[in-house]
């Protein structure tokens, strides 16, 4: 029998800055990965330049998400989302210590690093 936890991901909040150019200009696209109870979770995503945010975060994307495992030996997370498009994505990844690394449908993996001093507190209904 294994004492190890499995992790948990609910109200965490992970990110990635991935530099893009727009319009001849250097800018960075931050996605950013919102963990909430009950499985579920949010894409949201920015537009930065320098310091100034050229794009507010917008919902990109929402649904749930699967995790199993511990830190030790990674865990593997599957997100089952719909896009704004009305679309479903699934994305694949897994989590280490150092970070996250999630491939999207479209085979592009990428690295996210969880916020560590941020916590999401459910809305109470």
């Amino acid at each position: 029998m294994c004492s190890c936890s499995t992790y948990k991901l609910a109200n965490t909040v992970w990110y990635n800055v991935t530099p893009v150019e727009l319009y001849g200009e250097k800018c960075n696209v931050v996605t950013s990965l919102y963990f909430w109870d009950g499985k579920t979770v949010n894409i949201n995503t920015s537009l930065i330049q320098d310091s100034i945010m050229l794009s507010p975060a917008v919902l990109t994307a929402s649904g749930t998400y699967e995790s199993s495992g511990n830190l030790k030996k990674g865990v593997n997370i599957k997100l089952n989302v719909t896009n704004t498009e009305n679309q479903q994505e699934t994305y694949h990844g897994l989590i280490k210590s150092q970070g996250m690394v999630l491939v999207s449908p479209d085979s592009i993996a990428k690295a996210y690093n969880k916020i560590s001093n941020v916590s999401l507190i459910p809305s109470k209904k």
